[in-house]
């Protein structure tokens, strides 16, 4: 009888380490960060606001075209900086894979928003971030006022318009070996209405490796990739591409980080 009381005591204390267990793991939530499929802002996300933003912001630089483009990066604080990476739709640089993508419900198959095809989830039929009012537009939630994420269109325009040049500019740390520097390629980009420029660094993007379980940033000085703010077929959204060889415009996973230069109007 004293044994079997001593266990049932042992088993109601290991109940009770584990209830407390639970409660502190829920409590450690931000009770400010609502439910990402009832609010739409994302997954352990607070939408950012302009007031949050601590990097330089920047020029608009006018080429002559519909709109005018930035002279950097978003997040980044010169030309040459390669900060600033995030999945098609997200506000923070998180794990690049479905898990932890703010748009699906963990699966490429449980797409929230941007889809025309029922089997990727929830069939909304938008195809740009301005069909939820800019809610999903980084660029807009960093910066405020009229700057965004550029359309495939804009971009196309960016494209025909210009002359692209391979330029090579300064050394930086490899991010794959923080022991050896790395010269930073990337296009000058220069209107053929006006004579303005910008450039686009070839700053790589970020893939999850399934094998290694983390986060990689590949190809940074030998290719460029750029979110646009269109959405594609299947999870994918259209992005920019770029080498030394040219320049595309092709479908990209949403949930791979890839660099985001704003435009405004």
């Amino acid at each position: 009888m004293k044994n079997t009381i001593v266990n049932s005591f042992v088993k109601m204390a290991g109940l009770l380490v584990i209830a407390v267990m639970l409660g502190t793991a829920c409590s450690a939530v931000n009770p400010d960060e609502s439910d990402p499929q009832e609010s739409g802002n994302g997954k352990n996300e607070k939408k950012p606001t302009p007031e949050m933003y601590e990097n330089t912001i920047p020029e608009a630089v006018d080429l002559g075209l519909s709109v005018k483009w930035a002279s950097i990066n978003l997040f980044s604080d010169e030309p040459y900086s390669i900060k600033g990476h995030l999945a098609w739709g997200g506000y923070y640089q998180t794990t690049f894979n479905w898990s932890h993508y703010r748009l699906c419900q963990g699966s490429v198959k449980k797409m929230t928003r941007y889809n025309s095809e029922k089997e990727y989830g929830k069939v909304d039929n938008k195809k740009e971030l301005k069909d939820y009012n800019y809610e999903d537009d980084a660029a807009r939630a960093y910066l405020g006022g009229k700057w965004r994420i550029p359309t495939e269109a804009e971009w196309k325009e960016l494209v025909d318009n210009c002359t692209w040049k391979w330029e090579r500019g300064k050394y930086i740390p490899d991010p794959q070996n923080p022991m050896r520097n790395i010269q930073l390629e990337g296009y000058r980009v220069t209107s053929k209405i006006n004579g303005a420029n910008i450039f686009l660094p070839a700053a790589g993007n970020y893939q999850y490796n399934e094998e290694k379980y983390k986060d990689e940033l590949l190809y940074v000085g030998s290719l460029g990739y750029y979110w646009s703010s269109t959405a594609s077929s299947a999870g994918n959204a259209r992005a920019v591409h770029f080498h030394f060889g040219g320049v595309n415009i092709w479908s990209v996973l949403r949930c791979e980080g890839l660099s985001i230069r704003p435009v405004t109007d």
